[in-house]
Order: C-alpha cells, then sequence, then structure tokens
C-alpha cells in the first residue's frame, strides 16, 4: 500500500504481486497508485493547485555575492510549506530544496557578520505588499522590492532593488505534513 503526501489517498502500487490474498478487495475498493519521487500521485501531479511558499524561519542562508549589480542570495536549504490552501497556514507537507534569489539593481545596507546562518524571521516587500516570513513560490516581481532576514543572534540582512527572481535548484525532498 502506498499513500500520496498531498491528497492522502491510498493506493496499491502498480509493481504489486499480481496474485495474493486479497488483490481482487484491492482492485475493486482501492485502486492502482503510482508516485512520483516526492511522494505525489499522478492526479494531484496533473492537478497542480498546490500553493507553495518558502519560510523564512527554518532556512539557511549561506552567500551573498553581487555581480553587474545584481545581488544573488543563496540559500542551500529553504523550507517550503506545500498547500491547497494557504501555506504556512492550512494543512499541507514540508519540503526543503536549494534556492537562489536575484534582487536586481540591489542595494545592500546591511549584513551578518558569519555565514552560514540558521534564519529566524524575516520578510520580502514587492511593491507595497510585505509578506512576513514567507517568498512565495514563485517569484518574478518587476518594481520595487526589499529583503529582510534576521539570524538567531539577531542579525539582519537587508538588500533592496528593482525586481526578484526565484530560483530552485535540484529536486524537492521530502521532510514532513504540517498540521495547523
Amino acid at each position: 500500500m502506498v499513500q500520496c503526501v498531498a491528497c492522502k489517498r491510498w493506493g496499491y502500487r502498480p509493481d504489486a504481486p499480481p496474485k495474493f490474498h486479497g488483490r481482487a478487495q484491492l482492485e475493486r475498493h482501492i485502486g492502482e497508485m503510482k508516485l512520483d519521487e516526492r511522494g505525489i500521485c499522478d492526479q494531484c501531479s496533473v492537478v497542480g493547485t498546490k500553493n507553495r511558499a518558502i519560510e523564512i524561519h527554518d532556512s539557511t542562508l549561506d552567500a551573498i555575492s553581487v555581480r553587474d549589480g545584481t545581488a544573488v542570495v543563496h540559500f542551500p536549504c529553504v523550507y517550503i510549506h506545500e498547500s491547497m490552501g494557504t501555506p504556512g497556514v492550512d494543512a499541507g507537507s514540508g519540503w526543503v530544496q536549494e534556492a537562489l534569489l536575484r534582487i536586481r539593481d540591489a542595494a545592500i545596507t546591511r549584513s551578518f557578520s558569519k555565514l552560514p546562518a540558521e534564519l529566524l524571521d524575516g520578510h520580502i516587500k514587492l511593491g507595497d505588499e510585505v509578506l512576513r516570513n514567507e517568498i512565495p513560490i514563485p517569484l518574478s516581481h518587476k518594481g520595487i522590492v526589499e529583503l529582510r532576514l534576521e539570524s538567531w543572534n539577531d542579525e539582519v540582512v537587508l538588500i533592496t532593488g528593482s525586481s526578484a527572481e526565484l530560483e530552485l535548484i535540484g529536486e524537492p525532498k521530502y521532510v514532513e505534513e504540517f498540521r495547523p
């Protein structure tokens, strides 16, 4: 038996033995379920209605560089909430993944004294909207941007710019179910 981490439905694996006691009941009442590498069933993968956001708290920052006026903020590990509702508020699942955040025409006015740093809190301001403790996925924003990250030792990174783009690197790794 397998269970989709997104919708919580149960199914039997496609590679289940063709003959065993109870197979007829499984086929009649449960049904076959194929899961991808993240543990998500085909139905949920196709629907694509999941909402995702990075939770700044529980993420790690290890580098900030500036190239041609663009700040490149590297997170070796961000914590991602995925939910059918509001990520981090409604029930869903938690994942980790590597990420880069690029902020164009960047001005870095505050920075951490030591990296890597475990993040405690922060916000991203996109235009007039302030998102507390989250970075939306996907993110491609043109307009005023302010990124504020706080570490556990009370230091702050503050970066402003004219646009922001988020790039997730590699495959997400499942961590847990989230229940508010």
